[in-house]
């Protein structure tokens, strides 16, 4: 499926034959949302523009952040890519939407869509060509990034392909006004992604034991996750340490060459995507007893956890759970370094408020981020984490929970025990 060639003027590019992508479509079971609900996002997508007086809209999407950068536009497609650092959804106010720069090589990828026009090519100039085929090259464009800035090449193509035209950066609004709350139909999803993460906990549960390897601990949560559903690029985040002579005090990206043995501690951050909606979540498991030093620990953070839970609640603020957060230097540790509470997806520009512990205010604000407190509102995900650590960063803990902010107590997406696991 390598797709035919389209040439319009100067601009020639790769596409794909609508009733090759329709006859892929009806032989592919993949779970779906249904049109009427692709229809609820398009109107609300038409309305966003008419509020911020825009013709059109710049989606972004990229395959980073364990594939979280094509959210946006899998909201408005259910498109995802492959191998892009950067392509388009373009989405008129008037006129049909096309998504410009995708790899057209990746039939299983490109037969998702809901729409057909998929242009493969270098993501700014057929940008461009759209705009200008809309006949929008003096209108008003909001764009939507995803986990990291738009390229400097295309940003660069568009300012000067399109002088007359008027950009926008409107994430954090696209975010607040159109992504949230969730649907019915998206809270269902979120809910499978929970029942996904369950059972990679309760997997990890009843398979480790010593003796086997740092290596088995991934082996069997991403197996577990594929299996039931999962993605194939869940954020699997993972660390085994031993509690009696500690050197670490976080998870890893990567295994690392370790046998597991009694006295050792295992941290779990895990993210199971169904269908790109993630609930993160994150429960401690020990080999044995835990230490008298190991317990403290795990006694503070437990606390912080249900007093940051107990504040979720639609009216509260972040400046709640930063004053929640404080318990961890009033004990005498400090935080390892993830936010006290962030959204779902995580990683994502503007999709809502990160809150960190006091004392890192100085340092998220110089990579940008600095803590204004935000109230919390009803239908909006967030992820609780709690990372403790000893001062010396040679000894800590880590919890996290995925919920749903309601205007009483909140919808936890997990079913698994909010305590030690003890093998």
């Amino acid at each position: 499926m390598r797709g035919i060639i389209v040439s319009k003027g100067s601009v020639t590019y790769l596409t794909q034959e609508k009733e090759k992508l329709d006859y892929l479509r009806k032989k592919t079971p993949f779970d779906r949302f249904s049109d009427k609900e692709y229809g609820r996002r398009w109107d609300k997508i038409r309305r966003f523009m008419d509020a911020h007086q825009l013709d059109c809209l710049l989606i972004a999407g990229g395959n980073t952040a364990w594939q979280k950068g094509w959210s946006n536009i899998r909201y408005a497609t259910d498109f995802i890519g492959s191998m892009e650092a950067c392509c388009f959804l373009v989405f008129p106010k008037d006129g049909d939407p096309a998504i410009c720069g995708a790899v057209p090589n990746y039939a299983h990828r490109l037969y998702r869509s809901i729409i057909d026009d998929l242009r493969g090519g270098p993501s700014g100039a057929l940008t461009v060509h759209r705009i200008e085929e809309l006949g929008l090259q003096s209108g008003r464009i909001g764009i939507v990034e995803h986990t990291s800035k738009m390229p400097r090449d295309i940003w660069e193509t568009l300012k000067t392909k399109l002088p007359s035209a008027s950009f926008e950066f409107v994430e954090e609004a696209w975010w607040k006004e159109v992504r949230f709350p969730l649907s019915e139909e998206e809270e269902v999803w979120m809910k499978k992604a929970g029942k996904i993460g369950d059972l990679c906990l309760e997997a990890l549960r009843d398979k480790l034991k010593p003796g086997m390897k740092e290596d088995d601990i991934f082996a069997t949560a991403v197996a577990t996750s594929i299996a039931n559903g999962g993605e194939n690029e869940n954020m699997m985040l993972i660390g085994s340490h031993s509690m009696l002579d500690p050197d670490a005090d976080d998870t890893s990206a990567r295994p690392r060459d370790r046998i597991l043995k009694t006295g050792d501690i295992v941290l779990t951050e895990i993210g199971p995507e169904y269908n790109g909606y993630e609930a993160q979540c994150g429960w401690p498991i020990t080999f044995g007893e835990p230490t008298k030093e190991y317990q403290d620990m795990l006694e503070v953070a437990f606390e912080v956890y249900h007093k940051i839970v107990g504040q979720l609640r639609a009216g509260n603020t972040t400046e709640d759970i930063v004053k929640v957060g404080d318990i961890i230097d009033e004990a005498g540790y400090k935080s390892g370094g993830p936010p006290l509470l962030h959204s779902l997806p995580s990683g994502l520009i503007g999709n809502g408020p990160m809150v960190p512990q006091r004392g890192q205010f100085q340092s998220w604000e110089a990579i940008g981020r600095p803590f204004k407190s935000r109230e919390l509102i009803a239908g909006r995900l967030a992820c609780v984490e709690v990372s403790l650590v000893r001062k010396d960063e040679l000894a800590g803990v880590f919890l996290a929970d995925s919920f749903i902010v309601r205007e009483g107590p909140p919808t936890r997406l997990y079913e698994y025990p909010t305590e030690l696991t003890v093998i």
